[in-house]
């Protein structure tokens, strides 16, 4: 069965350390792949053509196709009237853009995620991924090589905060991964205004007026708002299509067949940016409650409390590893674990970074790891004050 597992790692590769939780991922990873889906979506000639428009009979087909494309290039507009029967062209400058605007809401996406992964590797004196990396090898690999790995980890924490003179192992990783998560609101709303402006007359409300009007089953609710409208104008000249009539302006009438998707791609998106925003909010939120407030401390003695509990909560595995890294020394070393020590190892080992790298270990990892990691620290940091 090993020897499986090891050939299907050879061959696809070893899965990349994610220093991000899930909310990340829905916002660069999953909404990114929801809009390129979107736009290969409206590029795919399967719902007729873009456009069709009403000619005059006399025109022939190369010249029918013509006025197709010159409508569909410059663009089209619908008729709007006031209550004085005054009429107003409303043009609809999005429609032949939609799936360049999708590609680049996607790639808007993706990019507080590049940020976050550029600053990874100089943001701490730590390396994230390579210690992650060793708890990986420690999860797979058998105990007596687990041991190895999970010592290594901790000890090259360990020196990186006796580098620094006891002041935990740095605030950087912190600093720019919250950076990132405000990237990502900032990204999100952005994306809610843009929508607003292309396709909502600057009308932020505008999914919600749009709804309710289908839930309200108007059948002509497109053509309320002009939104997504189905029957547009172009206006062309006749000399363009080499005719002596001089400038003779004609009008046709069209058909935007690809609104009636349009409108379902760019209902989902608003009430989905909607959605992610309030999710980013608050993990945010969560974030920074955790890791500034005393959250991370009792995070960390969660940690070591279930040291005594590991044979009973995750298996036998812990036996040679978290239960001989802190439960045996506590008996033989009295190793102290009251808030006021567990406190002082927090500021002084782990700091804001430490904290992060821990719950980094225990999502990529699983929690046992995580508490093996901490308790090895706890017990190094015990040893050497003594």
């Amino acid at each position: 069965m090993n020897t499986i597992v090891e050939t299907a790692v050879k061959i696809v590769g070893p899965v990349k350390v994610q220093l991000d939780d899930f909310v990340d991922r829905l916002c660069y990873k999953a909404t990114s792949t929801l809009l390129f889906v979107f736009a290969l979506l409206t590029t795919i000639d399967t719902f007729g053509k873009p456009i069709n428009c009403m000619v005059p009979a006399e025109f022939t087909e190369i010249w029918s196709n013509f006025v197709h494309q010159y409508c569909f290039v410059t663009g089209t507009y619908v008729k709007n009237y006031d209550a004085d029967g005054v009429m107003e062209k409303v043009f609809v400058g999005y429609y032949q853009w939609v799936p360049f605007v999708l590609v680049l809401q996607a790639v808007a996406m993706y990019l507080p995620y590049l940020f976050w992964d550029f600053c990874q590797g100089w943001s701490t004196d730590v390396d994230f991924s390579h210690i992650n990396s060793l708890c990986a090898k420690a999860r797979t690999d058998e105990a007596a090589n687990r041991t190895v790995h999970l010592d290594k980890a901790a000890k090259q924490i360990y020196q990186v905060a006796k580098h620094r003179g006891f002041h935990g192992i740095g605030l950087g990783a912190v600093t720019f991964y919250y950076t990132f998560k405000c990237l990502n609101m900032v990204v999100i709303f952005s994306q809610g205004i843009f929508l607003a402006a292309f396709c909502g007359k600057n009308d932020l409300l505008w999914g919600i007026k749009f709804a309710e009007e289908m839930v309200a089953g108007n059948s002509l609710y497109w053509d309320k708002f002009g939104y997504f409208p189905r029957v547009a104008y172009c206006s062309f000249g006749r000399d363009f299509l080499g005719s002596s009539s001089g400038n003779l302006v004609q009008e046709a009438r069209c058909t935007l067949g690809f609104n009636v998707i349009n409108e379902k791609i760019f209902l989902i998106l608003y009430f989905w940016f909607i959605f992610l925003f309030v999710l980013t909010l608050l993990n945010a939120y969560s974030f920074l409650y955790g890791i500034f407030c005393c959250k991370r401390i009792q995070t960390v003695s969660n940690y070591l409390r279930l040291v005594d509990r590991c044979d009973e909560l995750f298996g036998v595995i812990a036996v040679p590893t978290a239960s001989t890294a802190v439960s045996n020394a506590k008996k033989n070393k009295n190793l102290n674990t009251d808030r006021k020590t567990v406190a002082d190892f927090v500021n002084r080992v782990l700091g804001y970074d430490g904290v992060l790298l821990l719950h980094f270990i225990k999502s990529n990892n699983g929690e046992l790891v995580a508490v093996e990691v901490c308790s090895r620290l706890f017990q190094i940091d015990a040893r050497n004050k003594k």
